[in-house]
């Protein structure tokens, strides 16, 4: 993946490599709750097996006997965690590739000797820390302390720990839902055009005719071909298919300028009679360009929206008449305004635009290359996808035969434009809902082993008449207070390194509180079920069994 990103970033980086930063980091924070959650459980772990440690040393067993054997233990359970890591990784990795990145190409092997080397490097120093503490033990002090009780600075240490799981996982839960929000925004976009029932056809003969008359005449012998086919519903033609566009001269009498918009334009489309229907274009006034509008008939022109309404505001526009290209161009008649579409996808701003007749391009002595097809649309009777292969067929078979044929539905040449957002959302989405596994699992770990330690203390309250509420809401509460706690460090985070994401969102503001408000809500229902069980177990403590087992 380091070629495809490397080119990206380039001089302008894309959404694509911006996006893969973020998860560099995200992955970051993820490595780091992992830590911090083993650390939490080798703490406890260690604290567990000291009483069996300070016998072990009191009856003269040799300290480097002790530590290579807590070193070869965790080495081993993290070298069997980091395969395990691996084989995931691959079978992730793949997975990622092929569902959302199919268009990218990747020279290098998913897991290399560097990931190799930095895997088995974090599993070995995985298992240096309980060496070092292991290492560190002293006997006489370990022989005075309580052996089952732990210090409250190893106390402050894993509840900090916890804290620091719960602050990164509200972080990347928060990052997770602006980018599940951006996406469902962007689904939900109105392009104007069909993009459940539309195809785009693009191909090319091998005996190419520059001339566009020749050219017209063969693309409609195509759109006949295709017509013909059961799938599909109906066809049209246009010299610039989604995603180009080209701006001509153009003169309004009666206005000094045209206005300027920020998403640019006039552009001009040249279209053939059916193509609003088959694009799935609503005219919201007048007519569409149809076959009435031929070679011979008057030229006429069909506006868009944002132009009508920058032109003639709060005007009729039907009858009004543009001159196009030349000063010397003929006068050209609106009757018809259509709803506004996308012209190069879904970042596309404010813009104005204008259908002329394909046929009466000649007439109005414009660049003949717009009245030479270079596309078209054809609109299927059921989903797109089910009219594809049928169409390809059609027009790879058809005489003369065509040098190559590319037919996609819309939505296949929008997705590369959404593959930033999809991107942003399922990683994080995995991320967030991993961090906040093991941000759970870590919660859980602290209060179980709290509770273990405090058997002799719950079971005297209990003989002493405890209410078990009151032993559960005592556990529930340093449950919350912990997750709260990281709560509001996380929120405090994710607010400051917001507005540093906002150019990878849309139409979502990168502090909403709907998302912020629903991380915390989330993290607090995980974190009281994660204290919900340590809790339990503490109400069920028995008094004679706690006070004969210290």
């Amino acid at each position: 993946m380091l070629a495809p990103l490397t080119e990206a970033a380039g001089p302008e980086p894309s959404d694509e490599s911006r996006v893969a930063r973020w998860l560099a980091g995200m992955s970051t924070i993820v490595l780091l709750i992992a830590c911090a959650n083993v650390a939490n459980l080798m703490l406890a772990r260690g604290a567990r097996r000291r009483r069996e440690t300070n016998v072990r040393l009191a009856l003269g067993a040799g300290r480097r006997r002790l530590v290579g054997g807590a070193v070869a233990e965790s080495v081993i359970l993290a070298l069997l965690g980091g395969a395990l890591a691996l084989a995931l990784a691959r079978w992730g990795g793949g997975l990622v590739r092929s569902t959302l990145l199919p268009g990218v190409s990747f020279p290098d092997a998913a897991i290399n000797r560097y990931v190799l080397l930095f895997t088995a490097g974090a599993s070995v120093l995985a298992g240096l820390p309980p060496a070092l503490a292991a290492a560190r033990h002293d006997v006489g002090r370990g022989m005075a302390s309580d052996s089952r009780g732990n210090s409250a600075a190893r106390s402050r240490v894993r509840s900090v720990l916890t804290v620091t799981q719960a602050a990164l996982s509200v972080v990347l839960l928060v990052g997770a839902g602006l980018f599940v929000r951006s996406l469902g925004e962007l689904r939900s976009l109105d392009l104007g055009l069909d993009t459940d029932r539309l195809l785009v056809a693009d191909f090319e003969f091998v005996e190419f005719d520059p001339d566009p008359s020749v050219r017209a005449e063969a693309y409609e012998r195509a759109m006949q071909r295709v017509a013909a086919l059961p799938e599909v519903e109906s066809v049209a033609a246009t010299a610039s298919p989604f995603g180009m566009s080209r701006a001509l001269g153009l003169r309004v009498p009666g206005l000094d300028s045209i206005p300027r918009l920020s998403g640019g334009g006039p552009y001009i489309f040249s279209v053939t009679p059916g193509y609003f229907e088959t694009a799935g274009l609503t005219i919201t006034a007048g007519r569409a360009i149809d076959e009435r509008d031929g070679p011979d008939a008057t030229p006429v022109v069909v506006v868009s929206e944002t132009m009508a309404r920058a032109l003639w505001p709060g005007e009729d526009p039907m009858g009004r008449c543009v001159l196009v290209g030349s000063d010397q161009a003929r006068c050209t008649s609106v009757v018809g305004v259509v709803e506004d579409a996308a012209r190069n996808g879904y970042r596309d701003r404010p813009y104005m635009a204008y259908y002329l007749s394909m046929p009466q391009v000649d007439a109005l002595q414009l660049e003949r290359a717009l009245g030479a097809p270079s596309g078209i649309y054809v609109r299927s009777h059921g989903p797109a996808s089910d009219a594809e292969s049928a169409v390809t067929a059609s027009l790879r078979a058809m005489p003369p035969q065509v040098r190559w044929v590319r037919v996609q539905t819309l939505q296949e040449r929008l997705d590369p434009q959404a593959r930033s957002w999809t991107l942003g959302a399922t990683m994080f989405s995995v991320f967030g809902l991993l961090a906040l596994a093991l941000a759970a699992v870590g919660l859980y770990s602290v209060l179980a082993f709290d509770v273990a330690q405090r058997t002799c203390e719950l079971g005297i309250r209990s003989a002493l008449g405890a209410e078990r509420a009151r032993l559960l809401r005592s556990v529930l509460y340093q449950g919350g207070r912990l997750a709260v706690l990281g709560v509001a460090v996380g929120l405090a985070v994710a607010y400051v390194a917001a507005p540093r994401v906002q150019d990878l969102l849309f139409q979502v503001s990168p502090r909403d509180p709907r998302v912020l408000g629903a991380v915390a809500l989330t993290l607090l229902a995980v974190s009281l079920a994660a204290s919900l069980i340590p809790g339990l177990r503490a109400t069920r403590v028995d008094p004679v069994a706690a006070l004969r087992a210290d």
